[in-house]
């Protein structure tokens, strides 16, 4: 089958497949973000295969070219860490507030990133203080965003709308700053290759079939991604209190400020320099970094998430926000975006694939994650269907066979449903992306999609075993999203406003 279609490939096109069935023997897409040793691991370290799932799914998309299972990449890691529990949300609030010495008085009550290594004492201070301009440039610390950003009122997802703004503000409020250069910027942009190239083969093979400018920035936000990640994920994690999250934001928000600045940038470190470069050079947005830590303050205080409504803030913070990073670079093609809706329209599809790709990989790891003390399915949900939270831990720790039930069954059903909206709502959208971009993101959509199928076919066990889409009908689903990706280009075509 693949064979007959490839006299329709362009070679571009045939290279974009590769990373498709690059993966692990079990047959599953897997990115290596860091080496990790995964047996025996204590209960309180994080999975890093799930945050590798979220860059998986922008390596898949990427090279074959991208918007989302990075996030879903670049997060679950950090869920799976802590399994100690307290009573509620704001008493773990409190207890990182009253682990940060730097903190002052702070109401919390009802009202209310991707490597081994840990963090040295130099890094912490980097992290906490940031390079010297943006030093100059940041607000204080005691601003306590990130615990506001886990109190119930902010647990919100931006809408399209709110997005396309920022992203047509973000165009036109450019000031055409001359794009930096040299041999310290060269420097910078060789640094976050390596590391990309260390760390995510598929990612950094994908980033290959991309313009110079445009692998570069990729790789920039890779490394950003991954040192944020690196805060609530890896051996030092534990010691992450809120402050640090607090100070990381501020250091973003300094950096962003200073991109679009004429001041110097002579004083800035390898890492900002290649991302401020990278904000200015392709208009990027803040507002999805911000949220990528929001995301990480999240996993510091919650273990269980009560409605879908707290569950989808979850997942775009953690996923959905790495399609909106790149959507400047790989996507939101102005030609066939000629509108506020269909803009609208290309964001709300970024956001959709990243929740799919997330929200899948909490059903396929029901029973992975309930064996380290995390259950993200809605505990409203299990309780609809005459299920408790003990009987799910119970059957991902012993032989209970509560996936043989009918409740269970329907509960699963219900769940998938779900998730297949936003695949549906995903792949509404992938017309209005550039033309190089959607047989990635199809293929991506279409072989990821194809895991609820897999957890079918393992009679609904998600407690004792995990789904995989062996490679063979890997290679079917590639298939199939090449046409699906023709009859997108006849779409596209018609978006194009007539001369």
């Amino acid at each position: 089958f693949l064979m007959a279609s490839a006299a329709h490939f362009s070679t571009k096109s045939m290279m974009a497949l590769a990373p498709a069935f690059a993966g692990s023997t079990s047959g599953t897409i897997h990115v290596t973000l860091a080496p990790r040793a995964h047996s025996g691991a204590s209960p309180h370290q994080p999975r890093i295969d799930a945050t590798q799932d979220v860059f998986c799914g922008i390596a898949t998309a990427i090279c074959a070219s991208v918007v989302a299972v990075a996030a879903t990449s670049l997060h679950r890691a950090g869920r799976s860490r802590r399994t100690h529990r307290t009573p509620d949300m704001a008493s773990r609030v409190a207890l990182h507030v009253a682990a940060s010495p730097n903190w002052g008085p702070v109401h919390v009550g009802p009202r209310s990133v991707v490597t081994d290594r840990s963090i040295s004492s130099t890094d912490r201070s980097k992290i906490a203080n940031g390079s010297r301009r943006v030093e100059r440039a940041r607000l204080p610390t005691e601003r306590l965003e990130m615990a506001r950003a886990v109190e119930p009122e902010s647990l919100v997802v931006p809408s399209a709308r709110e997005l396309r703004v920022l992203f047509d503000a973000s165009v036109e409020g450019s000031n055409k700053l001359k794009d930096l250069a040299g041999s310290r910027l060269d420097s910078a942009y060789e640094k976050c290759r390596e590391v990309t190239s260390e760390y995510s083969k598929t990612f950094f093979l994908g980033s290959q079939l991309l313009g110079h400018h445009e692998q570069r920035a990729v790789w920039a936000i890779y490394n950003w991604c991954r040192v944020t990640d690196e805060l609530v994920d890896g051996p030092a994690a534990e010691t992450t209190t809120m402050t640090d999250l607090d100070a990381w934001s501020q250091r973003v928000e300094a950096l962003f400020q200073l991109s679009r600045s004429t001041l110097p940038d002579e004083d800035l470190d390898w890492e900002d320099l290649s991302l401020s470069d990278s904000i200015r050079r392709f208009n990027l947005i803040e507002r999805p970094f911000q949220d990528m830590v929001a995301g990480m303050a999240m996993d510091l205080v919650k273990t269980r998430y009560q409605t879908f409504d707290e569950l989808q803030v979850y997942c775009y913070r953690v996923a959905g926000t790495v399609g909106l990073m790149t959507l400047p670079i790989l996507g939101l093609h102005s030609s066939l975006n000629p509108t506020e809706e269909l803009r609208q329209q290309t964001v709300s599809a970024g956001m959709s694939l990243g929740m799919a790709f997330q929200l899948t990989n909490i059903l396929r790891d029901v029973g992975e994650d309930a064996r380290r003390g995390r259950i993200y399915v809605p505990m409203e949900d299990l309780h609809r269907f005459g299920i408790s939270e003990q009987e799910v831990l119970e059957a991902s720790n012993t032989n209970n066979l509560l996936y043989n039930e009918d409740r269970w069954r329907e509960f699963m059903e219900f769940q998938m449903s779900r998730c297949q909206k936003y695949y549906e709502d995903a792949e509404s959208g992938i017309a209005g992306l550039s033309p190089d971009n959607r047989l990635g993101v199809v293929s991506a959509l279409k072989v990821y999609g194809a895991i609820l199928d897999a957890v079918r076919t393992n009679s609904y066990d998600n407690l004792s075993q995990r789904a995989f889409v062996p490679n063979h009908e890997k290679a079917l689903l590639v298939g199939h999203a090449w046409w699906r990706t023709q009859e997108l280009g006849w779409a596209a075509a018609s978006r194009i406003p007539q001369a």
